[in-house]
């Protein structure tokens, strides 16, 4: 194994650290593969249309987290270094320690309040949205799954803060190992659920057991322990972190990012739910988790490096931050255009091999506009990866314009053309606006 390491770094860059990030990105292809066959086995198309839109409603998070995780791995990452920076006084690196552990106790109030503000309202957003579009004729009975299963959710979003500061804080490989087995034993009894015929009610199972076993290992594995360590190592002086004077200009542009992505990536479910029905919305929902989750296996060469991008950007190391990241993006663009390929492969070719699949992902046209709609993403992921190590937010007005783009022709062509004309809006925006913008962004930054 060590060799075969030793060899993938090598060729592709792939170290420890990519590795583990990719495991957990290979178990979280491998159980939505499963989730996809286990949908198309044990759920209804009806069935399906309501998980799926389950999960784009919990994606209302960005509207109370407001880019807080991705704040924290910047901050603490930048913090991180420099209490570890061997040319600092004992002084410069106490202090740095300091602020560290200021923003582990900011951390932990903001989603404090983040998760119990998240129950109260999408509860109540659930139960109104599914009241009013649920099919006359239906019968099924997704009352008691949805408010059982927000709760779950929740309980969840008090882990975010501890994973992103880990992260920042170099544990990288731990934390991708964490989530791999989230992602095991949570889908492997989200699995055995649906097989056991609990219907909706595996949602809440699955976000129930990814909440425990994320607990458990942050225990188990002395991270939490880890993190108490960084208060101790400072306690000989105390500094405090402004929100208002240092986050809040980094945050303010990440959320309003993050809240358009929201109009972008997740209302396609609930207009096609609304305007066309669970079955439509559970087509869409399973062809787009495909083709992002393969998206994000690829970004795994990218986002593994940015606490790397946020140490050599605090010490001021502008050419080799250069070459690091031009290196990690020729690699793994090639396996990005690769891996999306062999998305559509499936996606085209696997109702004809297995007829449990038929008709449970998009026609030809409208995923064949999803999978080029993906490679221009991952471009437009990792310029704004890489940016952004620099606690800047260059995207803001591109993703504003997307949002207002996108929402109009989901909402739109959703309602008049259905899913082709909704993807083919969304291909059309990505291509057209979102991918030359960005590229454009990333050569002004390279060439300074």
């Amino acid at each position: 194994m060590k060799q075969l390491l030793m060899v993938a770094q090598k060729r592709i860059g792939m170290d420890r650290a990519i590795f583990a990030t990719l495991l957990n990105r290979g178990s979280s292809a491998i159980a939505n593969l499963l989730t996809i066959a286990c949908l198309a086995w044990f759920f209804t198309a009806e069935q399906q249309g309501y998980y799926y839109t389950f999960a784009s409603l919990f994606s209302l998070q960005v509207f109370f987290e407001l880019g807080f995780t991705f704040v924290l791995t910047q901050f603490s990452a930048h913090e991180f270094s420099k209490a570890r920076a061997e040319n600092s006084t004992l002084a410069e690196r106490e202090h740095a320690s300091a602020r560290l552990h200021a923003l582990i106790r900011m951390s932990r109030r903001w989603f404090m309040l983040v998760a119990v503000a998240f129950w109260l309202s999408v509860t109540v957003a659930g139960l109104v949205f599914f009241t009013k579009n649920q099919a006359p004729s239906s019968s099924l009975a997704w009352q008691g799954p949805w408010l059982m299963a927000v709760a779950a959710f929740s309980c969840g979003i008090l882990l975010l803060p501890l994973n992103a500061i880990l992260e920042g804080c170099q544990k990288i490989k731990e934390v991708a190992y964490i989530r791999t087995w989230q992602d095991l034993v949570g889908f492997g009894c989200f699995g055995l659920a649906l097989a056991a015929g609990a219907g909706l009610y595996a949602i809440v199972i699955l976000h129930a057991m990814r909440v425990l076993t994320g607990l458990f290992l942050l225990k188990r594995t002395g991270l939490l322990a880890w993190l108490s360590t960084q208060h101790d190592k400072s306690n000989t002086m105390t500094a405090s972190i402004s929100w208002k004077k240092e986050i809040f200009p980094f945050q303010w542009r990440i959320s309003l990012s993050w809240l358009s992505g929201y109009l972008i990536f997740s209302l396609f479910n609930p207009v096609l739910f609304a305007f066309h029905g669970a079955a439509v919305a559970g087509q869409m929902g399973m062809t787009f988790a495909v083709f992002m989750g393969i998206t994000n296996i690829a970004m795994a060469w990218i986002t593994t490096k940015v606490p790397t991008f946020c140490q050599l950007i605090a010490l001021d190391k502008q050419d080799e931050l250069k070459e690091f990241f031009l290196s990690t993006l020729r690699k793994s663009s090639l396996i990005s255009v690769l891996l999306i390929g062999a998305g559509l492969v499936l996606v085209l070719g696997g109702p004809k091999l297995f007829p449990v699949l038929a008709n449970k992902f998009l026609p030809a046209p409208a995923s064949i506009w999803i999978a080029i709609s993906c490679i221009a993403n991952f471009f437009v992921f990792a310029s704004a990866a890489y940016l952004r190590s620099f606690k800047q937010e260059p995207f803001l007005y591109l993703s504003v314009c997307m949002a207002f783009v996108t929402a109009l022709s989901t909402y739109f062509l959703g309602k008049y053309y259905g899913a082709n004309g909704m993807t083919f809006g969304y291909m059309a925006a990505t291509v057209l606006i979102s991918l030359p913008y960005a590229l454009i962004i990333l050569r002004r930054k390279l060439r300074n």
